[in-house]
């Protein structure tokens, strides 16, 4: 890193920050206040922007079905369903970038709201001052979480894998198996916070997207645990309060999720207070 990198990023790539997890709780709750009518106004237009994505992308594989699979003869109907699963994943690929853009863009808002700035509707578009690299992240993460589903997909349903399975034994492959998935629940949440991480750097310093990445990375690891650890604690959290108010509580909790993930921003790269 350079001299010109501020002192609180030297701190935050080498560990000198506190990721207090019931702090940052208690801070989230209390900063829900004054925060849900913008908040909930901006996921007002997620929806929309949402449902109106999906509406135009679902329109165009309508088309498809009416006008172009009609057209299928034993010679290309193998091409033209392949093409209609190409054309499915680009819609999916469009409507999960979008998803992704707009989640980043509460994140900020949130953040600026943690810091006493004042906030609106409208910023749940942040995310356009900045598309290039966030469009980058975006697509890059739903290309590698394709290829890890379909390639998880194909390992399972392999002759080698039930073979393998056999091999071991109920009791073995059991085991093998959910140590498997542990460690693929905390690479999820780990690559979660360092995407988020990284997002919130360039909306708000205004990084290259390689040099977020960087730091991001290097801060995190410090605290490697704690940070995965806030982060479970968050979804568990929030699908219990969730359930146990019957979806009512999402008036709070959906904020409040956005602000610990700023909250933790503040903490790892800001010099947070906690």
């Amino acid at each position: 890193m350079s001299n010109s990198i501020p002192p609180n990023f030297f701190k935050a790539a080498s560990g000198d920050y506190r990721i207090p997890i019931k702090a940052i709780f208690l801070e989230a709750w209390y900063r829900v206040k004054g925060m849900k009518v913008s908040y909930w106004g901006g996921f007002l237009y997620f929806i929309l922007v949402m449902a109106l994505a999906c509406l135009v992308l679902g329109l165009v594989l309508a088309l498809y079905d009416v006008f172009v699979l009609p057209l299928a003869t034993a010679h290309n109907a193998i091409a033209l369903y392949d093409l209609k699963l190409g054309l499915k994943f680009i819609v999916v690929g469009i409507v999960e970038i979008l998803r992704f853009l707009l989640t980043a863009s509460l994140a900020f808002m949130a953040l600026q709201h943690l810091r006493n700035e004042p906030i609106h509707a409208s910023m749940v578009f942040s995310f356009r001052h900045a598309w290039r690299p966030l469009l980058i992240i975006a697509l890059l993460l739903y290309l590698f979480n394709s290829f890890i589903i379909s390639s998880t997909n194909i390992l399972l349903h392999s002759v080698l894998f039930k073979q393998q399975m056999v091999y071991l034994g109920s009791i073995v492959g059991s085991i093998f198996l959910f140590v498997v998935f542990i460690i693929g629940f905390f690479l999820y949440f780990y690559f979660s916070i360092l995407v988020f991480m990284t997002v919130l750097l360039i909306l708000d310093q205004k990084m290259t997207g390689k040099q977020s990445l960087r730091l991001a990375f290097q801060s995190i690891n410090q605290h490697f645990f704690k940070n995965i650890t806030l982060i479970i604690v968050t979804s568990i959290v929030f699908g219990l309060l969730a359930l146990m108010s019957l979806g009512i509580g999402l008036i709070w909790l959906l904020p409040m999720t956005s602000l610990v993930t700023a909250i933790q921003y503040n903490q790892i790269f800001c010099e947070g207070s906690l």
